[in-house]
């Protein structure tokens, strides 16, 4: 299951983002669109649409003196959010911190992969590169995202398993990501216990562990080590 980090729309009062979705619909069709989206998955307003927003389901906040607050919040596949951050710090529990954790790490790796290997191999790296089952799924991903009203890169389109794929792929490792991760075994490692705890916090209500949290610490703090000196080899 992917995650998607999108903006969108609260009440400032309460901070309800129920009737956002309700009316995001009815501002998108006001602009003379065809496209049919689920309520949950649009975000096309724009201010200059100058929409009419019905009053907080929740609270009934009346927007006439002030529009809705804009916020990133992150959605799994059903349209479900699942993290919203403007949450208070003081509120996170520890899933959510190792969320966060696991959040920033697939960013900062999906710009190195992207990074590293359009530098290495050129603008064709994605056709090149990339295993033939890692590009099916995302390039599918991405038909699927647009035909819900939004459109993603097709870095952003992989799942966390496909970054093994990729980093791990024999003519991938040899010519770019060997000197940068020394072992191969330890990457691959690394990564699968970072995934196995993410999978955990995401698709199940179990606490997460304070072993667990040690291990994502560190195994993300290792590559992300390796991930930096390499830029700074050049």
């Amino acid at each position: 299951m992917s995650f998607i980090r999108r903006k969108i729309f609260v009440c400032p009062k309460c901070g309800s983002d129920k009737m956002i979705y309700k009316m995001l619909k009815e501002v998108y069709l006001n602009a003379n669109t065809q496209e049919i989206i689920r309520d949950e998955w649009v975000d096309d307003y724009r201010p200059g649409q100058e929409p009419n927003w019905a009053p907080c389901e929740k609270c009934g906040f009346k927007f006439d003196r002030e529009e809705p607050k804009e916020i990133v919040a992150v959605f799994d596949e059903t349209g479900k959010i699942i993290f919203r951050e403007d949450a208070p710090p003081e509120q996170f529990s520890e899933e959510q911190r190792s969320f966060m954790v696991i959040e920033n790490f697939e960013r900062e790796i999906r710009v190195f992969i992207e990074e590293k290997m359009k530098k290495s191999f050129g603008e064709q790296w994605w056709k090149r590169r990339v295993p033939p089952d890692v590009k099916m799924n995302a390039e599918n991903r991405q038909k699927k995202d647009k035909s819900r009203g939004f459109s993603e890169p097709l870095i952003n389109c992989l799942n966390f398993s496909d970054y093994a794929k990729i980093i791990l792929k024999r003519d991938n490792w040899k010519d770019l990501f060997a000197p940068i991760f020394g072992s191969q075994e330890k990457i691959k490692v690394w990564l699968d216990e970072i995934q196995e705890i993410r999978n955990s916090i995401m698709h199940s209500k179990r606490k997460i562990t304070p072993e667990e949290k040690r291990t994502l610490d560190n195994n993300v703090g290792k590559i992300k080590k390796c991930i930096h000196a390499s830029y700074k080899e050049g």
